[in-house]
């Protein structure tokens, strides 16, 4: 129910690396929040260019050994999200990677 209401308000998201990596290998929330995304298509996911590549070097580093499991993701990762370049710059996280997650998530309203 709450999957379908997310989706009619046009919802959309910004996932952190960590969020990201946590829903491919464990349960809990992370996990939840993918199945959402992927499997209910609850709502948008926004990244920029650099968080696409961010998030295809992380995963490519958990699944040195799983070949078919990173291809999977690099392959599906471009198409399943929506890419924008941000016009919105700061760098008022105090961890300066951060800075990216929210001027996508600012730039994407």
């Amino acid at each position: 129910m709450l999957a379908q209401q997310l989706k009619e308000c046009g919802v959309k998201i910004v996932i952190d690396t960590n969020i990201l990596v946590s829903g491919i290998f464990w349960h809990g929330t992370p996990n939840l929040i993918l199945e959402n995304w992927i499997e209910k298509q609850a709502f948008s996911v926004i990244a920029s260019p650099q968080i696409l590549s961010e998030y295809i070097r992380v995963i490519s580093e958990f699944t040195r050994k799983n070949e078919f499991l990173t291809k999977s993701w690099i392959d599906f990762l471009p198409s399943a999200l929506s890419l924008i370049e941000p016009t919105f710059k700061t760098d008022v996280c105090r961890d300066p990677n951060d800075n990216m997650f929210l001027n996508v998530a600012v730039s994407a309203d």
